[in-house]
């Protein structure tokens, strides 16, 4: 898959581009030498280290992972990614 920018990535993800940057600064996404991102990777990447917000811990975790997962399944089928 060809790499894009950051603001291609949010646009892609539906995620502002600070939320993109931010992801990147804390390394839950990671970014080529070259300062592109490569969508499946970072998706990935992405849905592995992102906890959407107000879910924590406890039985909520199930809940969050199914959430994560199902959501993944979306985006990739939308982003033609399968």
């Amino acid at each position: 898959m060809k790499a894009v920018s950051i603001s291609e990535y949010a646009r892609r993800r539906k995620v502002s581009r600070a939320a993109v940057r931010k992801a990147l600064a804390t390394g839950r996404i990671p970014r080529r030498s070259d300062g592109l991102v490569d969508p499946k990777a970072a998706n990935r990447a992405w849905t592995k280290n992102t906890r959407p917000s107000g879910i924590v811990k406890g039985a909520d975790a199930a809940a969050a992972a199914s959430f994560l997962r199902a959501r993944a399944r979306s985006m990739l089928a939308e982003a033609g990614l399968k």
